[in-house]
């Protein structure tokens, strides 16, 4: 900029009356800082790459449709009721399980496709019981916003399908 713009921007502005009030009842002097500071804020989350996340919060009850390659049959382990929360970047997925041939399980659920459940968004836990034991837990995995949620039970961890 040269010297004459300065100047003359210099004496526009000490001309103005920021303490007269504008539209808005507030003095030109209060919305001038306020814009600044608002601008200085903007820069700042930019430059921090700051994320905002807005958490929304549902639940999706499970219509049993789907159907994991290994999974044990309802004869051995019934799921009595199953449902996923999704929110704050996770997915909980709460069961209920009859237990009808004793033994020991594991519940994995998460993202399904094609029969397998996704590796980067699946959890499971280890059960045991005996024949009639009615079994509640919950199992936690990386939240998803696209595909579907399915819960199954297995004779052993390297039996559940992942892809």
């Amino acid at each position: 900029m040269s010297i004459e713009v300065i100047q003359l921007a210099i004496a526009i502005l000490a001309e103005i009356d920021f303490n007269a009030p504008t539209a808005f009842g507030i003095p030109l002097g209060t919305l001038l800082i306020f814009w600044m500071l608002m601008n200085m804020n903007k820069q700042s989350q930019g430059q921090s790459k700051a994320k905002t996340v807005v958490a929304t919060t549902f639940t999706s009850p499970n219509t049993m449709d789907v159907h994991l390659k290994n999974e044990v049959a309802a004869d051995v382990v019934l799921f009595q009721h199953s449902e996923a929360t999704f929110g704050g970047g996770q997915v909980i997925i709460s069961y209920t399980v009859k237990i009808k041939e004793r033994g020991s399980y594991v519940i994995a659920g998460g993202k399904v496709k094609s029969g397998n459940l996704s590796r980067s968004h699946c959890g499971s836990r280890s059960i045991s019981g005996d024949a009639g034991d009615v079994i509640s837990g919950a199992i936690n995995c990386r939240g998803f916003t696209t595909g579907i949620w399915g819960v199954g039970a297995f004779r052993s961890a390297n039996q559940v399908p992942k892809t």
